[in-house]
């Protein structure tokens, strides 16, 4: 299991992308009654760990403009044009970048995907606050992204814990077996792992 205390924030990329979320967290915070209410309100989502389970070989497709390695990929992309068409092209879920400063995303394109699909939609984004969680359920997620590496193991947890509680499952990203301890202990049912390091 990983210590607790050798963890320290992240650095390079990752760590700028983590201080860009922490400030949009914040700025939640002047909503965050009417922000709680919308997630209380939000109808049900299909499930998106269950879409995963299946005989045949399933596919979370990615509406993504951009990226800080690669660049402007699709940068005028329709976030319901692209989920529909993944949708009838058969993939069980749908990842969708919501993070505006190197990905080009936003909840308008979480929003536009769950009018144009029912398929599960994943938040892409880098969710460092509880006030996230919450936004996730309220803009119709079935799930969110949480980064092991962007988390101290305790928060990892909190955040994991609070996402179930309000009906969200989450995929929790890893790059390590250390990454891995801290995604167990936060009992994750779907782990992804990224082979790049954004430090």
């Amino acid at each position: 299991m990983q210590a607790i205390s050798a963890w320290e924030p992240p650095t390079g990329v990752l760590g700028e992308l983590n201080r860009a979320a922490a400030a949009r967290a914040e700025a939640l915070a002047a909503d965050a009654a009417g922000l709680e209410r919308r997630a209380r309100d939000a109808g049900p989502v299909p499930p998106f760990a269950a879409a995963l389970l299946a005989e045949r070989v399933t596919v979370i497709a990615e509406v993504k403009r951009r990226s800080p390695s690669k660049g402007d990929i699709a940068p005028g992309l329709s976030a319901a044009e692209q989920s529909a068409a993944y949708a009838a092209g058969g993939a069980a879920a749908l990842s969708i970048l919501t993070e505006p400063t190197r990905f080009g995303g936003t909840e308008a394109d979480l929003r536009a995907a769950r009018l144009a699909t029912r398929v599960p939609l994943l938040k892409k984004d880098f969710h460092v606050a509880p006030l996230q969680v919450l936004e996730a359920r309220a803009l119709g997620a079935s799930a969110l992204l949480l980064i092991a590496r962007s988390l101290h193991p305790d928060a990892l947890r909190a955040l994991a814990a609070l996402a179930h509680d309000v009906g969200l499952d989450t995929l929790v990203e890893i790059r390590d077996e250390h990454e891995l301890d801290a995604a167990l202990a936060a009992d994750a049912r779907v782990i992804g792992v990224n082979n790049r390091n954004l430090e």
